[in-house]
C-alpha cells in the first residue's frame, strides 16, 4: 500500500507513522518529478533579447553570463535569468536533503534526519521565499553580495547577511513575509504564517523544529531555551521511547512544512512556464486525499488547531472539487485510490487512462520543444542600427 516503504531494507519505522512517511515522500516525489521534467524539457531555459552594445560580442562568444548579470542595466531581465539559475540549484539541494532525511528516519537514524532538514527548512526555503516576494530585490541583494566580495571582508560579510534568514527580523518578521507570499499567491491554502514561522525559527516554543534540529546538530547547546540537561549529551542516549517521540513529532509536523515548500516550488515553476490546471488539480487531489488519511492516524497529543485548520481546508477543497466535477464526496476507500492514481470517486479506468495519456502527450510535446534549446539561457542579440 505504501510505495515509499515497498522493497526497502532495514525499515524500523512503526506502522502508525506510515501515512506520515508516505505523505512526506509524496510531496518530495512531486517536487522531484517537477524538477526532473523541467530539466528534461528545458523548462528552466529562458530567451533574453539583448540591446546593450557593450555585451553583444561578449555574449556571442561566451557562455559565462556572470559579467552580464552583474553589470547590465536591464535589471528585470538579469533577475529572471538569475531566478532560472538559482531556483533549480536550490531545489535540487533541498530535495537531496529531504530524501536522505526521510530515508534515515525510516531506518531509525533520527538524529541524522533532524540534522538534514534544518538547512532546507530554515535557509533554502527562505531564499525561495525571497524570490517569490520579489525576484528583482533578490537579484539586487545577490549581485550586491558578489560586488562586495572585492571590497573589505567586513563589507562582504555585511552584505552576505542580507541573504541569511536571520535578516528577516525574528519569528514575527518571517510570519509577515509568509503572509505577503500568500497575498501574492491569492490563497493561504489553510496554512498559518505564524505557525510556519514558529516551526522553522522559534527557539522559545517546544513545538518547533529549531529546538530539536539544533540539538541534533550539536552535542551541547547553551542557548537558554535549548540548554543541554546536566549529565547529558544531546540526543546520543536516545532509546526506543525517545525514538517514538521523535518520529511522532517529525511525521506530525514535517508534512505541513513540505506542503508549504511544494506550493512555493509550484508557484516559482509556474512563473517560468505555466503548468496545466488539470494536472495541478490531479496532483492536489492526491495530496489532499493523503492529508486526510494522515490526519486520522496522528496521535491526539500531537494535534492542534493550526493543523486541524489546515486539514479542514484541504478536505473542504477536495469535497467541493469532486462535487464540481460530477463525483460524490470521497469515502476512505476512495481516498486510498485517489492518493495513488489521482482518480475521482468511482471514476472509470478508461477516464483515468485518458487523463494520464493527456499528461504524457504534453510531456512529449515539451521534450520536442526542448530540442531547440542548447543552453540554459538563450540570448538573442538585437542590432540597434
Amino acid at each position: 500500500m505504501f510505495s515509499s516503504l515497498q522493497n526497502r531494507k532495514r525499515t524500523n519505522l512503526p506502522n502508525k507513522f506510515n501515512f506520515g512517511h508516505e505523505l512526506s515522500f509524496l510531496l518530495h516525489d512531486i517536487m522531484t518529478s517537477l524538477f526532473e521534467t523541467a530539466k528534461q524539457t528545458n523548462m528552466f531555459s529562458i530567451n533574453i533579447d539583448i540591446y546593450e552594445d557593450e555585451y553583444k560580442k561578449f555574449l556571442e562568444n561566451s557562455e559565462d553570463i556572470g559579467k552580464w548579470i552583474l553589470n547590465t542595466k536591464e535589471k528585470n531581465k538579469s533577475a529572471k535569468v538569475l531566478k532560472t539559475i538559482v531556483f533549480p540549484a536550490l531545489l535540487s539541494d533541498m530535495l537531496h536533503c529531504f530524501y536522505e532525511a526521510l530515508e534515515t528516519s525510516r531506518k531509525g537514524k533520527l538524529t541524522i534526519s533532524y540534522m538534514l532538514i534544518r538547512k532546507p527548512l530554515q535557509e533554502s526555503l527562505y531564499l525561495l521565499e525571497d524570490i517569490v516576494l520579489s525576484e528583482l530585490n533578490f537579484s539586487d541583494k545577490f549581485k550586491k553580495n558578489a560586488e562586495s566580495s572585492e571590497l573589505e571582508s567586513l563589507e562582504y560579510k555585511k552584505n552576505l547577511k542580507h541573504l541569511e534568514f536571520s535578516s528577516a527580523g525574528g519569528k514575527e518578521g518571517h510570519a509577515k513575509r509568509i503572509e505577503k507570499i500568500f497575498e501574492i499567491m491569492g490563497s493561504n491554502f489553510g496554512l498559518s504564517p505564524e505557525y510556519i514561522a514558529q516551526l522553522r525559527y522559534d527557539k522559545s516554543s517546544e513545538d518547533s523544529f529549531d529546538i530539536i534540529c539544533n540539538k541534533a546538530m550539536h552535542l551541547f547547546t547553551t542557548h537558554e531555551k535549548i540548554f543541554t540537561e546536566p549529565l547529558n549529551i544531546n540526543m546520543i542516549f536516545s532509546g526506543y521511547s525517545e525514538f517514538e517521540t521523535q518520529w511522532a513529532y517529525l511525521y506530525s509536523r514535517l508534512p505541513y512544512l513540505l506542503f508549504y515548500t511544494w506550493i512555493i516550488v509550484e508557484y516559482l515553476t509556474n512563473s517560468i512556464i505555466e503548468t496545466s490546471q488539470e494536472y495541478l488539480d490531479d496532483i492536489r487531489r492526491r495530496v489532499s486525499a493523503l492529508i486526510i488519511l494522515w490526519w486520522n492516524e496522528i496521535d491526539d497529543f500531537y494535534k492542534n488547531e493550526k493543523l486541524e485548520s489546515f486539514v479542514g481546508f484541504q478536505e473542504e477543497w477536495l469535497n467541493n472539487h469532486c462535487l464540481k466535477n460530477g463525483y460524490k464526496i470521497p469515502t476512505k476507500n476512495n481516498l486510498i485510490k485517489m492518493f495513488k492514481n489521482g482518480s475521482f470517486p468511482n471514476e472509470s479506468k478508461n477516464s483515468i487512462k485518458q487523463r494520464l495519456n493527456r499528461y504524457q502527450d504534453i510531456y512529449k510535446i515539451n521534450l520536442l520543444d526542448a530540442k531547440y534549446y542548447e543552453k540554459d539561457v538563450n540570448f538573442k542579440i538585437i542590432d540597434n542600427k
